[in-house]
């Protein structure tokens, strides 16, 4: 551990944001690397050097003050990292008056020291894991053996573990061309707060990264085919987030083992969030395995859906909202005349005129069970079109 001015000087600035005394600190060779007076800053002091050298305290009073260069009267204690020292605290001013207050300074530099080392160390993994997440699921530039060999060696990730991938789309972290550089800087450490919010939230051996500006990325272990375990944690970071005032959506994948598995889980949990964003869903979260037609239906080429579209919900023969929703409620209640009609509040006989109506105006009839189909396939393209 070095101390150095950037890491010195901001440790200075909270001290003397509580503390009414001069303060130095000082570097493993004893130059002043920060200080209360900015022109002492880059000069020997010879106490410092004392200090170092002797491996014990100096306390310098008015009469040896000129016993070592570029010091005044007060206070030189050394500052330990694991039991070695790594530079110098000094206090200026009356010795007598000061000793007490100079070893607390001490203890807190150290203890501040430590706290910037464990937050570099953690910054230092978060930066590894982000980069090997970044390889596992890129579209273009996957390559199985160097995402095995840094997961295993750079993160100890042990593949033969089953997991589960959430992704975590945050609309209000996407940034745009004209955000200042306080506002980009306010969302870096929303998006620190986001990572420690998650972080409670799950176990150790999760791993969580950001992959962009506005998505997270959380692997969890998965516990066999009950997903309930998945969907419970989703929702408690849901809930969270929504607590802080951040809009979230959860896409959750099927659990596996390997490189390839976790990348496979990667794309159903996008694929989730894709459909969710399609459908303007209600509900925020959703597991891969909630749509089934719909995965399908997303991969149809748009040139197609728009033709199936044009033929059956033209502008010519528009339906209602209304007939939208009645169709939507009676396909939900598997064309069930009686239920869809308790489902909606009205009147059998009503639900029936509005399915007639359907059927004149485009020629398909809801209550037959192939054309019922072909109209909610034309419904999903229209929902997505929208």
């Amino acid at each position: 551990m070095k101390i150095t001015r950037q890491l010195a000087e901001p440790i200075l600035k909270k001290l003397s944001g509580f503390l009414d005394y001069k303060i130095n600190v000082m570097n493993e060779k004893g130059m002043i690397v920060a200080s209360s007076d900015t022109e002492r800053i880059n000069q020997i002091h010879e106490g410092a050097v004392y200090v170092i050298s002797n491996k014990k305290q100096l306390v310098i009073s008015p009469e040896d003050q000129e016993l070592y260069a570029g010091s005044k009267p007060g206070v030189n204690l050394p500052i330990e990292y694991f039991d070695e020292i790594v530079g110098v605290v000094g206090v200026t001013g009356d010795p007598k008056e000061l000793y007490k207050f100079a070893k607390i300074i001490k203890i807190t530099v150290e203890v501040m020291i430590q706290q910037v080392y464990v937050n570099n160390q953690m910054q230092y993994k978060n930066r590894l894991v982000e980069g090997w997440i970044h390889d596992l699921v890129s579209p273009t530039n996957f390559n199985k053996k160097v995402v095995e060999k840094n997961g295993e060696n750079l993160l100890g990730i042990d593949f033969k573990i089953e997991r589960t991938i959430i992704l975590i789309s945050l609309p209000d972290l996407t940034p745009n061309n004209w955000q200042s550089f306080e506002t980009m800087v306010k969302l870096s450490e929303k998006k620190s707060d986001i990572l420690r919010l998650i972080t409670k939230e799950i176990a150790e051996s999760s791993i969580c990264s950001f992959i962009n500006n506005d998505t997270c990325l959380v692997a969890i272990e998965s516990k066999g085919k009950n997903i309930t375990n998945e969907r419970f944690i989703a929702k408690d970071i849901h809930k969270k987030l929504k607590l802080l005032n951040i809009n979230s959506f959860v896409g959750i994948g099927n659990g596996y083992t390997g490189v390839e598995g976790y990348r496979n889980s990667y794309y159903q949990a996008k694929q989730c969030l894709e459909i969710i964003q399609l459908f303007k869903t209600e509900e925020p979260i959703s597991h891969i395995s909630d749509w089934k037609l719909e995965r399908i239906l997303v991969n149809i080429p748009e040139k197609t859906r728009n033709e199936l579209i044009e033929e059956f919900l033209s502008n010519k023969k528009p339906l209602s909202a209304e007939s939208l929703h009645t169709l939507e409620v009676f396909f939900k209640n598997q064309l069930r005349v009686n239920d869809t009609a308790l489902a909606l509040n009205i009147h059998r006989n009503t639900l029936q005129y509005r399915l007639d109506r359907v059927y004149k105006q485009v020629g398909l009839n809801p209550r037959n069970f192939n054309d019922a189909s072909i109209l909610m396939i034309v419904m999903f393209f229209y929902k997505m079109k929208r």
